[in-house]
């Protein structure tokens, strides 16, 4: 394989490439990064390659100072330009990096919200509304000679991951207090993304995917295996659930971290392993 990989500064992006050489020996005269920013990359000759990894985007930024247009012109307007070109210079294959967000949901305390393939996406965000739209883009110009996946993972956690895991990880050390609450969330550690990402390339597989770490785990178990790997003491209490339960309703993010949401366990399984990394050791890897 030839790969080209966007997003030359991006946490998934320079993951996939350092992982592709570690563990599949893919060097780096096959594969390389590509910034996106200003116009240099439209100079680029893509009929080297036989794979585009699309994983550059504007994400996680504060939507107060960025428009929808903005989001728009990076996720959705940037991507549909990068396949045109892609697909006019022969590349046959391209993976796009979407997101679990497209569906517009961040769980809930009172039922579980369950993903699965036929489930309509109805993004709410400026963010999933232009991944989506970059996917519905995507969609007009396959073919046969122009092969496409979609990737819609879960929460991405791992060594140096913004996001998520490092507000519950910054929760964890500073505090050593976090809320009592067994819920179950669809996950997948950096690593094994990175190995689905190559066994989908590989295979040349077409679709929409869904990966994610099975069993299901929660919150509160990621918390007490972060202090556990620091020699920090955790107490977990319930006294704030009723209020983190009726403050969800307008509060975003403790949905996101504390609310009950997954992809149905069939949509992700796949005729390769890619979960190799288990969970306690995966939390291990990110912590030390």
């Amino acid at each position: 394989m030839k790969i080209l990989i966007t997003g030359e500064h991006g946490y998934i992006a320079t993951q996939i490439k350092a992982y592709f050489d570690k563990q599949h020996g893919i060097s780096e005269g096959e594969i390389r990064l590509l910034n996106l920013r200003g116009s240099q990359w439209k100079d680029e000759d893509f009929s080297a390659y036989d794979t585009i990894i699309h994983c550059a985007a504007l994400v996680h930024k504060d939507d107060t100072r960025y428009s929808l247009q903005d989001y728009m012109d990076v996720n959705t307007h940037l991507t549909r330009e990068l396949a045109r070109k892609a697909k006019v210079e022969s590349v046959p294959y391209f993976v796009f990096l979407s997101t679990e967000g497209v569906y517009g949901t961040t769980g809930s305390f009172y039922e579980p919200v369950i993903l699965t393939r036929s489930r309509e996406p109805r993004p709410i965000t400026k963010y999933e509304i232009s991944k989506y739209e970059a996917e519905k883009e995507l969609q007009k110009l396959e073919d046969k000679n122009f092969r496409l996946a979609v990737i819609r993972p879960p929460f991405v956690y791992g060594k140096d991951c913004p996001g998520n895991y490092s507000r519950l990880r910054n929760l964890v050390l500073k505090y050593g207090l976090v809320p009592k609450i067994e819920n179950q969330k669809s996950m997948i550690y950096i690593e094994n993304l990175c190995e689905f990402v190559y066994q989908i390339c590989k295979r040349r597989a077409t679709g929409i995917f869904f990966p994610q770490d099975l069993p299901y785990r929660s919150t509160a178990e990621m918390c007490r295996l972060i202090a556990k790997y620091n020699g920090k003491q955790l107490v977990e209490t319930c006294l704030f659930n009723s209020l983190i339960k009726v403050a969800s309703n307008w509060i975003r993010s403790l949905r996101v971290s504390f609310g009950n949401e997954y992809y149905i366990a069939k949509e992700s399984k796949m005729n390769f392993e890619y979960s190799l990394i288990d969970f306690e050791e995966s939390i291990r890897r990110t912590e030390n």
